[in-house]
């Protein structure tokens, strides 16, 4: 795995612990740091209390809110990913402003991803 110019702070809400330790290893491997959380609510709380420079949101049926976490998360962090169980059109339709990585997560797709987030969370710090 390609090591980042600057190391991510990054947010993983995921519901299924498989998916959850796959995307974990993938983003340690490249030497960011993952908080792993499984609960709609508690990521809208920890993102209020921590910063991060991106929060990667597994779109699950299960899980039909995830509209409404990222609207209650947007001004907190500089990049959402959808990761989503193949490519849907509505979903990437309404989620325009979102990146999205379709699973299988593929390494090269997460590191394009990922550089865009870094430059994302680069402007965000700028701008402050």
């Amino acid at each position: 795995s390609p090591k980042p110019a600057r190391t991510l702070t990054v947010l993983l809400v995921d519901s299924d612990p498989a998916a959850q330790r796959q995307m974990v290893s993938m983003l340690s491997g490249r030497n960011h740091r993952v908080v792993p959380n499984a609960s709609y609510q508690e990521a809208v709380d920890i993102v209020q209390r921590m910063r991060f420079d991106c929060v990667f949101f597994a779109v699950r049926p299960a899980n039909p809110n995830w509209m409404d976490l990222f609207e209650r998360i947007r001004s907190h962090t500089s990049s959402t990913v959808l990761v989503t169980d193949g490519f849907d059109p509505e979903l990437h339709r309404t989620a325009s402003e979102h990146l999205a990585l379709a699973r299988p997560v593929e390494e090269i797709d997460l590191d394009q991803i990922l550089e865009i987030v870094a430059d994302r969370a680069d402007t965000a710090r700028l701008a402050k």
